[in-house]
């Protein structure tokens, strides 16, 4: 499993290149796919025993990790932030239904 998901991110990491993002100077949805991705991986706590955690900060794929820092900061600037709070769960169901006006969710 670990061999395939290092190729598949090889992949992904050639295809990006030295763009912005993976379809050039805009974000799309692909992006934001690639972001939920690569978060599964790169925001795993130091340490962690994690192949593919090792992989990403391993140099192999530097732009994939550029990609996730591009991302987080031009959509998610309190990223770090919201991550490190106990209750971030509780945060994010707060703040998709006030913003989608979902009323007694």
């Amino acid at each position: 499993m670990h061999t395939i998901c290092r190729r598949d991110l090889k992949a992904i990491s050639d295809f990006l290149g030295s763009k912005k993002f993976l379809f050039g100077d805009k974000p799309c949805v692909t992006d934001a796919v690639l972001f939920a991705f690569t978060n599964c991986f790169v925001t795993l706590p130091r340490g962690s025993r994690s192949a593919m955690k090792g992989y990403l900060e391993g140099g192999t794929v530097p732009n994939l990790v550029r990609h996730f820092e591009r991302m987080k900061a031009r959509f998610w600037p309190d990223f770090d932030e919201v991550n490190s709070r106990s209750d971030r769960v509780q945060y994010y169901y707060d703040d998709f239904t006030a913003e989608h006006k979902i009323k007694g969710a």
